[in-house]
């Protein structure tokens, strides 16, 4: 008896399960809809590394709250940030969330190298979305895919939700169609500019489309002008300092310090947008002051009466001229400036005479010691090709700690003493700033760093220039051009 009640009990309490969980995976689809937060503290994981972490939930700091709503809410977000909180994790959560949300959502992710691009991929397709697999079923999704480089959710609908990661590259991202485009760690990517430029496009739709670009800070960089300049270029720009994470501390910023000294630690983990914008250990032409080195125009005619070199740096990237006179007592000035990419030769050389009518030719133009490289298939050189388009070119040294030691002797002042390199006002802006942002190499502080490339053209340029003004003064220098150009003529003739 007690058993047949038993079983009229169990059959009036019997629950429809496959019911209840289409209910439930309908509620929490409707939850990434609606709820980014919320979804992701209760259904996103990542790899906790602390010392008692492991795979949990993603329980998010008060920042990261914020950060999630500020770029849900705005189209284009550069995200600055301290070393080590979680944020790359962030944007992955982030981006798998409305991949959830949105049947047919596709995301672009770009890194600085293929392995970089395959472990975004891996904490979406391996800590993330498997722990989402309640979720396949009626009322859920039909399916989930992970591949090394790339994961698909497979909606009920056919439509595939789609993460895709590249290494960056001059047309990264180029010809696909995406609702979210992430640069992460975007300082560091290799041809940040021409990446941008082209992959942007490809989620610039008015009513669609949204770009997250995030990364400590490196100067002199694409990452570096949009964190300064976010307004003027229609970014919404978030700030994420050291202390965000709970568990660090007055004295865990202590030992921090102790650990690795004041530059690395303002580099690594800033408290402010301002200390993440100092150079550590200064930049390489601390010499450099704006409002020391940059000054007025000289008058044209008064110009005309002195001595003016140009200083060339020249590949097919870029040409790099800088006109520069000489005064009566050794002051240099930069009066005139160009760079543009994408010149043959003869183009070049044009634009380097462009204003020899003007102006008068040069005593000198200076070039970098590879313009006399032969090439293995025609047996001829670059300083060939411009001897033949009307400009001569005089060889400098290619010693780049001279070079940037001489560099530094002509920007140097001190207090009543006048520098003896000085730039234009209006006309050598590329000069100032590149002097003002190139950084010491990491691996050589007596030369400055060949990254970010788009710094180092103006400062080659001048550096040949220096590198000879230093070694022969200026009269030297004209009354050796005669010589040197039959030297390089003989040498010519021999190479024919």
């Amino acid at each position: 008896m007690a058993l047949s009640k038993c079983k009229v009990r169990s059959s009036e309490c019997r629950i429809d399960v496959p019911e209840a969980l289409k209910k439930a995976r309908e509620k929490v689809i409707r939850l990434s809809q609606t709820d980014i937060v919320k979804f992701i503290e209760n259904f996103v994981y990542f790899e906790d590394k602390s010392d008692d972490g492991g795979v949990c939930l993603f329980k998010l700091w008060k920042e990261q709250k914020e950060a999630v709503l500020s770029i849900d809410e705005n189209k284009k977000t550069v995200i600055l940030k301290a070393r080590q909180l979680g944020f790359s994790w962030l944007v992955c959560a982030y981006a798998v969330t409305k991949m959830v949300a949105n049947p047919g959502y596709r995301v672009i992710i770009l890194s600085q190298g293929e392995k970089e691009a395959k472990e975004l991929i891996r904490r979406a397709g391996v800590v993330i979305l498997p722990r989402m697999s309640f979720l396949i079923g009626d009322g859920g999704i039909a399916k989930i895919n992970s591949k090394a480089e790339k994961v698909e959710i497979v909606h009920h609908d056919g439509q595939k939700s789609v993460m895709e990661a590249f290494a960056t590259s001059g047309d990264g991202g180029r010809g696909f169609t995406g609702d979210l485009l992430i640069f992460d760690e975007w300082a560091t990517h290799s041809y940040a500019e021409r990446t941008y430029t082209a992959a942007y496009p490809t989620i610039n739709r008015k009513n669609g489309g949204k770009f997250i670009g995030l990364s400590t800070m490196e100067r002199g960089t694409l990452f570096e002008d949009i964190v300064v300049n976010y307004e003027t270029k229609g970014f919404n720009r978030i700030f994420i300092p050291w202390y965000a994470d709970p568990s660090r501390d007055a004295k865990w910023y202590a030992e921090t310090v102790e650990a690795m000294g004041k530059d690395k630690t303002l580099q690594e983990y800033p408290a402010t947008v301002e200390e993440a914008l100092t150079i550590p250990g200064g930049s390489f032409f601390p010499e450099f002051d704006t409002s020391v080195h940059v000054v007025a125009p000289m008058e044209s005619e008064e110009r005309k009466r002195l001595v003016y070199y140009q200083s060339i740096d020249y590949g097919l990237d870029m040409l790099s001229v800088k006109w520069i006179s000489v005064d009566e007592k050794g002051v240099c000035r930069v009066f005139r400036e160009l760079d543009c990419p994408d010149l043959i030769v003869s183009e070049a050389a044009r634009e380097i005479r462009r204003y020899w009518e003007e102006e008068g030719k040069p005593k000198a133009v200076f070039a970098p010691p590879d313009m006399w490289n032969r090439e293995t298939s025609t047996g001829r050189s670059r300083f060939d090709l411009f001897r033949e388009n009307g400009v001569v070119l005089i060889k400098s040294s290619n010693d780049i700690a001279a070079g940037c030691a001489a560099l530094k002797e002509l920007l140097y002042h001190e207090d009543g003493k006048a520098p003896r390199l000085l730039f234009e006002r209006g006309s050598a802006e590329m000069c100032s700033y590149s002097l003002s942002k190139i950084q010491k190499d990491k691996k050589r502080p007596d030369i400055y760093a060949k990254e970010p490339h788009s710094l180092t053209h103006s400062v080659d340029a001048l550096r040949y220039f220096a590198v000879m003004y230093i070694q022969k003064t200026p009269e030297e220098v004209v009354a050796n051009k005669a010589a040197l150009h039959y030297r390089q003529q003989m040498r010519y003739r021999r190479g024919r």
